[in-house]
């Protein structure tokens, strides 16, 4: 069963960054971030199953629906509200959807 998705609920602006991976002179993998797209999504804050239980939010991590952007995978980043979030998942809401759900979680520094 699908889940509805409203597209008029598609209010915020978030930015989706590539990664890109190089080598440097020592031979290291050093992965750089670029801007692919600003897209307008929903996005709302996700809570574990733990969390939930106990009616709390870490603050940590989200839940985005948006339309599908080629090539976007889970090596990608959203910044969302000055925060950068590693993507975790990438669901379709149905099998031929152009609408993906995308669960990420905030890059700590």
């Amino acid at each position: 069963m699908a889940d509805n998705v409203n597209i008029g609920k598609f209010e915020e602006i978030v930015l989706l960054l590539a990664c890109e991976t190089t080598t440097d002179d020592n031979g290291e993998k050093v992965e750089t971030y670029h801007p692919v797209k600003r897209t307008l999504a929903h996005v709302e804050p996700a809570t574990s199953e733990s969390d939930a239980s106990n009616n709390i939010y870490s603050g940590h991590s989200i839940n985005v629906t948006l339309y599908r952007v080629p090539g976007m995978d889970t090596r990608w980043r959203i910044v969302w509200k000055e925060k950068e979030y590693n993507i975790k998942t990438i669901d379709p809401i149905e099998r031929i959807s152009p609408i993906r759900r995308i669960y990420a979680e905030e890059v700590m520094r």
